[in-house]
């Protein structure tokens, strides 16, 4: 039997603190670490030139999975249960693995779960008050 490598693409969204919005612009990470971005935080296109980005944005990964409407799962987002169960928790990597925090100090590895079952409902960032802890 052959072993098989699961690819999955490795993308960053960034959280803009001082304008309290995500960046339209698509994120990178260099060799060297610095973050950067293909056009200024006013959304101005750059010629395809790319610069360091400011400190004062939160870069989010994104996770490799999906929810149950197919959208993709990235650090922070909010998500709840597809069956109606009133509970939610959040995405955030811990332990070199992407998992559930439950609020306060319980978690669980993503892997421990079909992410397919769960819907996105928000993210730590826009809508804080979601959260059902």
């Amino acid at each position: 039997m052959e072993n098989q490598l699961t690819v999955r693409p490795i993308k960053f969204r960034a959280w803009d603190e001082v304008n309290k919005r995500f960046s339209r612009a698509p994120v990178y990470i260099n060799q060297e670490g610095e973050t950067l971005m293909d056009c200024d935080p006013n959304g101005i296109q750059m010629s395809g030139k790319r610069s360091i980005m400011h400190k004062e944005y939160v870069i989010q990964q994104f996770t490799g999975f999906k929810d149950s409407k197919g959208q993709e799962i990235y650090e922070g987002d909010v998500f709840e249960p597809e069956d109606g169960e009133d509970f939610s928790g959040f995405v955030k990597w811990e332990d070199g693995r992407w998992c559930i925090n439950w609020g306060g100090k319980y978690s669980d590895p993503c892997t421990d779960y079909h992410m397919d079952a769960f819907k996105v409902i928000g993210n730590i960032y826009e809508n804080p008050e979601i959260l059902s802890f």
